[in-house]
């Protein structure tokens, strides 16, 4: 199953991204948040990350970067596999969430569920990269509060904010580019595509989920 905007610049899959991008271009910008493997849901168990990683070696277009969200550990595996597969590890960055539940302090050591890692991995040995006007370098980490720790029960639990999406499909790509979104979720990288101009092609598994999220 397919629906496609208006304009036809973004469309989206009820699909296994695995087994349906043979017609997909080259993308400018992947942007992948798998599951975390921790049993949080049905589907969040024994993820595969060397096929993720086999999908981004074959739709990354020259000069492009793929940003892949997960915890610590999964992120070490990933950067390995990365590595072993030809691909240039540009970097790791921090999403940090300023607003977590004061139940997830911890008494001993660090505060640990209040940060998620985005390896950014690229095709070629430098990729695109703009910072912005007022800036002369990034320190890598990104204050966003999250949507996940709202009262609002309609908001999805996983979902990334949108201050958040916007800062890397700005800092990754340039308009006009394809940004490939390989887990759709809450569709609110499909949303920053349309408002930044970005093409967009996107999978989600979730039936539900794919019904609610909008193109146009």
């Amino acid at each position: 199953m397919k629906k496609e905007s208006s304009d036809r610049q973004r469309t989206l899959e009820n699909a296994d991204y695995r087994e349906s991008l043979g017609r997909v271009g080259k993308a400018g910008l992947i942007i992948a948040d798998p599951p975390y493997n921790l049993g949080l849901e049905d589907w969040d168990v024994d993820f595969n990350f060397e096929e993720l990683f086999e999908v981004i070696i074959e739709k990354l277009d020259t000069g492009g970067s793929a940003l892949v969200f997960n915890i610590l550990p999964n992120i070490l595996e990933m950067y390995q596999l990365a590595e072993k597969m030809g691909l240039y590890v540009q970097d790791l960055m921090v999403w940090s969430k300023p607003n977590f539940p004061t139940r997830y302090i911890r008494k001993r050591g660090y505060v640990n569920k209040n940060r998620e890692y985005i390896l950014w991995v690229s095709s070629s040995k430098i990729p695109y990269f703009q910072l912005k006007p007022d800036e002369t370098y990034h320190r890598g980490v990104f204050d966003y509060t999250s949507p996940a720790f709202s009262s609002d029960s309609s908001i999805f639990p996983y979902q990334k904010p949108e201050a958040l999406v916007d800062d890397l499909i700005l800092r990754h790509s340039q308009p006009f580019d394809l940004i490939l979104d390989l887990f759709a979720g809450s569709g609110i990288v499909a949303k920053r595509c349309k408002h930044w101009n970005r093409k967009y092609h996107g999978f989600e598994l979730d039936k539900n989920n794919y019904n609610n999220i909008i193109l146009d």
